[in-house]
């Protein structure tokens, strides 16, 4: 069973999750005011950061939508 969004985000983990969202929504969205390509501005990012932005994507952006 999954919890809605409004529950969810009122847990430490919902708060952590958007937190995590917010922090790379910014980050890519001022990528992309630079002019820089998402696919281009991915291969800039170190490993750690990629590895970070992954496990986030996994771990619990699937009901948010980036872009």
């Amino acid at each position: 069973m999954r919890l809605s969004r409004q529950v969810a985000g009122q847990s430490r983990a919902g708060v952590a999750i958007e937190e995590k969202y917010q922090y790379w929504k910014e980050r890519i969205d001022v990528a992309g005011q630079g002019g820089k390509s998402l696919f281009g501005w991915l291969l800039e990012q170190d490993l750690s950061g990629l590895h970070d932005l992954l496990a986030s994507c996994k771990g619990g952006f699937g009901q948010y939508r980036i872009g």
